[in-house]
């Protein structure tokens, strides 16, 4: 066991380390009008200026994002008379994303690499209750917490079936958080916790987190230098994975969520394409003149009969939702946040690259909690990358 322990790094985790590889499954609760995601932010971000970290990067490529969609919003409630649940996404967007600079600083990443870790297993653990109870003819829903309020049965992303979600509201979020444990097992060379990851991923019959799982391998095969042995390593674990997916019974339903994925249908795809190749062009540049795309589509802005709208909400992928929103402008600062990083060191190359790909059927943009847990992770990565170089 001590072995084991020492093997995930979970002898050495720090209580803001916990917290934050807790967040991911945090931020889905609420109080009333007080979100989690936000709430826990500050709770990190208060501990964070009590533990006063030190950092070698300055984050201007969020500053730049920040400052912008400042003035974008601004000017954009000006023009259109903004409602009041606009002016106040547009506030929790800008204090999120104030609140990422002090726990950047603060993270200490060998802790947190057993936080994660730690977290991880507990979410396998989860995904493995819920895999047994759904092969034996019953139903599940997200784990709740002890001591939390319920979860909102209502939103949209709240998922009761037979599909495995662990702690989370749906296994795209569980995919999200695990997306970063196998990418440090992979750069440390922990194969088989990778295998393990990638098998709960398997489980949880996810598209996104089955074909995001095999293309994080791809990418750390051919981005990273690595020798010989370890490249043969990857292509048989990706091709075991791959065979397994086919002909075992184990992922069976996993093989069947992507058989019966209608990609030109479901909203994660359709909507965003959709609306965009049906903006006037001065809206493409500036971004879409109305709070979120349901106001643009409800007043007559687009016009598409492939739009999905579903509980008085049009959803859209990230890169999507990012260029309507905010222009052209916009994504490209958007897009450097993840690509400067990338300039840093290639050990991000794989995680930023599976992240790029995902952007065209997840949602994370700027604001969420997602957006959040992953740009704070990024970068406590670059800041204790260039730490070492620094000595």
């Amino acid at each position: 066991m001590k072995r084991l322990i020492h093997y995930l790094s979970i002898d050495n985790i720090g209580v803001l380390e916990l917290l934050f590889a807790s967040y991911c499954i945090l931020s889905g609760y609420s109080w009333g009008i007080v979100k989690g995601n936000l709430l826990f932010l500050f709770i990190m971000a208060i501990m964070a200026y009590i533990r006063k970290g030190k950092s070698v990067v300055k984050m201007k490529e969020l500053t730049w994002l920040v400052i912008f969609v400042a003035i974008h919003e601004f000017v954009l409630a000006m023009v259109i008379n903004a409602p009041g649940y606009m002016i106040n996404n547009t506030v929790s967007i800008l204090i999120s994303c104030i609140l990422i600079y002090p726990i950047v600083r603060a993270l200490n990443i060998e802790k947190l690499l057993g936080a994660l870790n730690l977290v991880g297993i507990i979410s396998i653990i989860g995904i493995v209750y819920h895999y047994i109870i759904i092969r034996n003819g019953g139903t599940v829903s997200p784990i709740p917490l002890p001591f939390m309020p319920g979860l909102d049965t209502a939103s949209r992303l709240y998922e009761e079936g037979n599909r495995p979600t662990s702690f989370y509201w749906e296994p795209a979020a569980f995919v999200t958080y695990m997306m970063v444990p196998l990418f440090l097992a992979l750069r440390n060379k922990k194969f088989i916790w990778s295998m393990v990851i990638i098998v709960s991923m398997f489980l949880s019959t996810s598209t996104t987190g089955i074909t995001m799982s095999l293309f994080m391998l791809v990418c750390y095969l051919f981005t990273q230098k690595i020798n010989i042995k370890y490249k043969a390593l990857i292509v048989v674990i990706t091709g075991a994975f791959i065979w397994s997916l086919f002909y075992t019974d184990l992922f069976s339903a996993g093989m069947d969520k992507m058989a019966q994925t209608d990609i030109e249908s479901t909203s994660r795809t359709i909507n965003g394409p959709s609306m965009v190749f049906n903006m006037p062009l001065n809206h493409i540049i500036m971004g879409m003149p109305a709070a979120n795309p349901y106001d643009y589509f409800m007043s007559g802005g687009f016009y598409s009969s492939d739009i999905v709208v579903k509980d008085g909400s049009i959803y859209c992928s990230t890169i999507w939702l990012v260029l309507a929103k905010y222009g052209i402008v916009g994504m490209m600062l958007f897009l450097w946040l993840y690509i400067k990083p990338m300039k840093v060191t290639r050990e991000i190359t794989p995680f930023i690259l599976v992240l790029f790909v995902s952007m065209f059927f997840q949602s994370f943009t700027i604001g969420t909690s997602g957006f959040a847990f992953q740009i704070i992770f990024i970068y406590v990565f670059i800041n204790a990358h260039k730490q070492r170089q620094l000595g």
